[in-house]
């Protein structure tokens, strides 16, 4: 479910700052002060080819590391665990809370995503809404499960900066007329998808952080504002924090790669500038 989350669009306030001069890039140098270098990636939460095909830059980076740490873990037990938290448990129906004409809908759509009527009919608004955001998965290995598969047949160590229950609560937590809130625009917005899609692969590819961050800030521009600071706060902001200050044991021990989402990379509060604000320097490798 989290790769989904690249695309619930989060609303930002510019401000002209040293952050500005992370503004392009995918793959950055991370040098402790004792000398250690770690590299840490952005990515996009996509299985798309285009994504996975990583340049030898970032391949080799990869390679040459002696750990891997992703948001979260990627094994079995996480991703059921993020899996179980989409549907309820106790008893409710999703047609019960959003009404019979977002039903018919949600279900509709659902169906492109070959999620069977037994399992829509349980799911939590807010997962609907999420499923509803992205094209379907062709292969279903995007890119943060792959770099974590190939740490494993390597032999990294493998680390995850949070738990399944931390980054799944952002969505889960919301009040229900929120998630009903959520779930209209994406309905609303579901043709679009492709297009939508399109465009983000393209900024990504031209490792454009401040152009994904503008991008998300012209497709928020007509979508409820209160949802909008939920997420910058929640999903964005407080997590680049969290994230930076987790990082910290395998940026200390050096040749670790780290990988996250890219829109936590940029920003006066992103992950980059709260690094160099820890005493690390930090350097553009592609």
């Amino acid at each position: 479910m989290f790769k989904r989350i690249l695309f619930l669009v989060i609303f930002f306030f510019p401000v002209v700052t040293n952050a500005d001069l992370f503004s392009k890039g995918l793959l950055w140098e991370i040098s402790s002060q004792s000398g250690k270098q770690s590299y840490l990636l952005g990515t996009m939460h996509s299985d798309d080819e285009r994504i996975t095909q990583l340049p030898a830059d970032i391949r080799n980076a990869f390679d040459h590391s002696d750990s891997f740490s992703g948001e979260v873990m990627m094994d079995i037990g996480t991703i059921t665990s993020m899996s179980k938290m989409m549907y309820f448990t106790d008893g409710r129906q999703l047609k019960d809370i959003i009404g019979e004409e977002r039903y018919q809908k949600s279900t509709e759509y659902l169906m492109q995503y070959d999620v069977p009527d037994f399992m829509a009919a349980i799911m939590k608004p807010w997962a609907v809404a999420t499923t509803l955001s992205l094209p379907k998965p062709k292969t279903g290995r995007f890119l943060d499960l792959m770099l974590f598969q190939d740490a494993m047949s390597q032999g990294k160590a493998v680390y995850g900066l949070e738990s399944a229950l931390e980054q799944m609560s952002v969505l889960d937590e919301m009040s229900e007329d929120d998630q009903i809130t959520m779930l209209d625009e994406a309905i609303e917005n579901f043709h679009r998808i492709p297009e939508i899609f399109q465009r983000f692969v393209t900024v990504y590819l031209n490792r454009d952080l401040k152009g994904l961050q503008n991008l998300n800030k012209e497709l928020m521009a007509g979508s409820d504002q209160k949802i909008a600071e939920h997420f910058e706060k929640k999903l964005l902001v407080k997590r680049n924090y969290l994230m930076a200050e987790r990082m910290q044991p395998r940026l200390k021990e050096g040749k670790a790669f780290i990988a996250i989402g890219a829109l936590h990379l940029p920003g006066d509060e992103g992950v980059l500038n709260l690094l160099v604000e820890k005493g690390y320097k930090v350097r553009v490798v592609y």
